[in-house]
């Protein structure tokens, strides 16, 4: 038989293999991972033109007249499964506000969580220090900025050299899932069109088909979020 002939009779048996040992090395390279995600929570405009247009109201910071004021909330979390130290930071979390206007901020995170961190505004940035995050460990960056702006987020540490968005962080391990779930799908086609079906059969594609579902739904979901925190990147309450 050429080797052809066997690639064609036991297709679906070197996928199904291939498939395990793709999941196989997926699990064995990321089972240790140190990551930090961070999420924009929202950003609420507090003070605008028309409010310091109207007779009698003046605002002021520091003693200095402001007719413009934004809050950016932002979370960040250790989305890996191990703890990163500080003396594994080579560059602290820094958030970058631009064009400016950043005057003030603060970082809040829950009392029981025994986090230490310092945090200072260096021209217009947020610098981020902590002693210790382990797995699931979170905390909320809330800053004030006196003209519209973006932010850029920036980090490096042992085995991070960027700080992605948590939706962002999210689609490279869905894509590689999504594969080879796929993969796993066709292969078990294959197999009920070449040889039948049998009761382990329907069993592996029920299997297969349910954990697709499962899949879509946590990438709808995920991609209802985004759309979410899309529109709040726009989302202004007057007051």
């Amino acid at each position: 038989m050429e080797f052809n002939d066997l690639l064609i009779k036991y297709d679906a048996y070197i996928v199904l293999i291939t498939t395990g040992i793709c999941y196989l090395i997926w699990h064995l390279l990321f089972r240790k991972r140190r990551s930090i995600t961070y999420k924009i929570n929202g950003i609420s405009n507090i003070i605008s033109s028309q409010h310091t247009e109207i007779e009698g109201i003046k605002i002021e910071f520091q003693n200095q007249s402001i007719n413009y004021l934004d809050v950016w909330q932002m979370t960040f979390k250790n989305s890996g499964n191990i703890p990163v130290e500080k003396s594994q930071v080579k560059k602290p979390i820094t958030i970058t506000f631009y064009p400016g206007g950043l005057i003030q901020h603060v970082v809040e995170f829950q009392p029981d969580s025994n986090l230490e961190i310092d945090s200072n505004i260096n021209n217009n940035n947020i610098e981020v220090n902590f002693e210790l995050l382990n797995p699931n460990d979170q905390f909320k960056v809330i800053a004030y900025c006196i003209v519209e702006s973006n932010v850029t987020v920036t980090a490096k540490m042992e085995g991070i050299n960027t700080i992605k968005n948590t939706i962002e962080h999210d689609y490279f391990s869905y894509i590689i899932s999504g594969g080879l779930i796929l993969l796993a799908l066709w292969a078990t086609i294959r197999y009920i069109i070449n040889h039948g079906t049998t009761l382990t059969i329907n069993i592996t594609l029920i299997g297969i088909l349910i954990l697709l579902f499962l899949f879509i739904r946590r990438v709808y979901r995920i991609k209802m979020n985004k759309d979410k925190n899309s529109a709040s990147y726009g989302w202004r309450i007057r007051v």
